[in-house]
């Protein structure tokens, strides 16, 4: 194709070129998402892919104003019934897209499933495509969280303040820059990410792994899929910035599989054996030698080299609150509560005491209850309270995936440190 042919091609003037369809779609896809006129071009009406993304990301926009909606269309843009007898769609997924998979990958769609104790409470907000541009960016000054700065700062305050705290300047701005009204609708917004990186990001809550994977590790998929690097340079511009996190591509739940077992990186946990003090036995002492449960990362020290350092899982304090672990059994407590760490995910929570079984010589339960005044040996003997091991049962009361945990090596939840 010569340079003739190729200004043919694209000459928008002429209803039989490539370049008039190109035109005509984009002045329509301009007209139908309402873009700004900043995007016009030498087309007059044009409207970016970015900006269409960004509101059917923040809002369903596209889908739930699909370009066409005549009965023929619904092959390729379908609709949904829905229980208040309307049709939507809120999700790209549904439409079988290549590259984008079953699971939704816009916000707006977890959005619509957010917990609000009743009808009046303020739910998680809708974000037109400027304010999506605004709070994914990586500036700093525009409080994007795309900075690393920022996404740090909103997920700490978000992890230990009380919303009603309007005394903090750095969320209060950040409502500003995100265009929200409330604390309250940043903090919604806040916990809708939580879950959509769990259930999106992170594929989900529940996976199926071999015995061999759990202990070594595997490979995550999510880097390869979202194109993470699994390692800053320390020439790379966000290193040289201070933004820079470094991932690492092999999710370990137990050691790591590419570390030895004395790698900096495993976690370390001081646990009292129970030997001098039984109801000690479980008790957590340190991890990593920290007084909280935490992660061990390689970080930069932005002098071409790099150390360890703990990113803290949970607010919780080893030297003011007891916390123990299951690794000799139950904790040997008798009090209503007491608080466990998972060893997988340094979750903490509270669980309450339930009740206590029995095993003994002759079976489980009641045939294990202590028979009196037995003092010589007989077949009751053997079933005293000198034969009968008790363990105590408790149940978890809190919530099922607390915001303080630390599920692998690349999670979702954590307070900072």
């Amino acid at each position: 194709m010569d340079d003739t042919m190729l200004a043919a091609f694209y000459d928008s003037t002429v209803d039989t070129s490539f370049g008039y369809a190109l035109k005509q779609s984009q002045a329509f896809n301009y007209d139908k998402y309402t873009c700004p006129s900043a995007m016009q071009t030498q087309y007059q009406k044009n409207c970016s892919a970015e900006y269409i993304a960004a509101g059917q990301w923040g809002a369903s926009q596209v889908t739930l104003t699909p370009p066409y909606v005549e009965a023929d269309d619904d092959y390729y843009f379908p609709t949904f019934n829905q229980s208040d007898g309307s049709k939507t769609c809120l999700t790209i997924a549904n439409w079988t897209v290549p590259g984008i998979g079953e699971q939704a990958p816009e916000y707006f769609y977890y959005s619509q499933f957010f917990y609000k104790p009743n009808s009046g409470a303020q739910g998680s907000p809708a974000f037109s495509p400027v304010e999506v541009g605004n709070l994914t960016g990586d500036e700093y000054s525009y409080f994007g969280l795309n900075n690393t700065y920022n996404a740090k700062m909103v997920y700490y305050y978000y992890s230990i303040e009380d919303v009603s705290n309007v005394q903090n300047a750095f969320m209060n701005q950040t409502v500003q820059a995100f265009g929200l009204n409330s604390k309250t609708q940043l903090y919604n917004f806040i916990s809708t990410l939580d879950w959509m990186i769990q259930d999106f990001t992170l594929g989900g809550l529940i996976a199926t792994r071999t015995l061999k994977e759990v202990v070594l590790g595997w490979n995550s998929k999510l880097i390869n899929n979202l194109a993470f690097k699994p390692e800053t340079n320390y020439t790379d511009y966000y290193y040289k910035t201070g933004d820079s996190i470094i991932y690492n591509p092999h999710i370990t739940p137990l050691l790591d599989g590419t570390q030895t077992l004395m790698s900096p990186q495993n976690p370390k946990i001081m646990v009292n054996t129970g030997a001098t003090n039984s109801t000690l036995t479980g008790l957590v002492k340190s991890i990593s030698g920290y007084n909280y449960p935490n992660r061990m990362f390689k970080v930069y020290n932005g002098q071409s080299s790099y150390e360890y350092l703990p990113f803290r899982c949970s607010p919780v304090d080893f030297t003011l609150t007891d916390v123990y672990v299951w690794m000799q059994g139950m904790p040997n407590q008798t009090a209503f509560q007491v608080n466990v760490m998972n060893l997988v995910n340094m979750q903490v929570t509270y669980q309450s005491f339930q009740d206590f079984i029995q095993i003994c010589e002759a079976g489980t339960g009641a045939v294990c209850d202590p028979i009196a005044n037995v003092t010589a040996p007989s077949a009751g003997y053997l079933i005293d309270s000198h034969n009968t091991e008790i363990q105590n049962i408790y149940q978890k009361t809190a919530q099922f995936y607390p915001a303080g945990n630390c599920g692998s090596r690349i999670f979702a939840h954590g307070t900072g440190s």
